[in-house]
Order: structure tokens, then C-alpha cells, then sequence
């Protein structure tokens, strides 16, 4: 039998949907996100300075996700 000619393959396989699946879970959380920023918004304003800082803080986190 011949050697393999991509030993590897299988590891590569793994590799490439593994990427496949972080991207779209990103692609996901960005479209929660973006569907949600109205709702986000309204609600900002009526936080306690201390959450509305940390809610602004998680907010931008969120919005600064990269497509991959």
C-alpha cells in the first residue's frame, strides 16, 4: 500500500471546522448583538452610572467582535 500522501489530512480537517465553527458562532453573537442594539440603547440611559459604565464597556467588547 502506498504511504498516505496527506498524513495530516485529519488533523487539517479538524483544524479547518473547528475555524469554521468560531466563525460562525462570531457571525451569530454579531447578529444577536446588532438586533439587540436597539433595545441596549434604550435601557442604557436608565442604569446607575457605575452599571451604565460597565454595560458600555461590555457593549463595545461585543460590537468590536471580528468577522474571522
Amino acid at each position: 500500500m502506498p504511504p498516505d500522501p496527506f498524513p495530516d489530512m485529519a488533523e487539517r480537517q479538524k483544524d479547518v471546522i473547528h475555524l469554521l465553527r468560531q466563525k460562525l458562532r462570531r457571525s451569530l453573537a454579531r447578529h444577536r448583538i446588532e438586533r439587540s442594539l436597539p433595545r441596549l440603547m434604550n435601557i442604557l440611559p436608565r442604569l446607575k452610572a457605575r452599571d451604565s459604565r460597565a454595560a458600555t464597556v461590555k457593549l463595545c467588547c461585543a460590537c468590536m467582535i471580528d468577522d474571522g
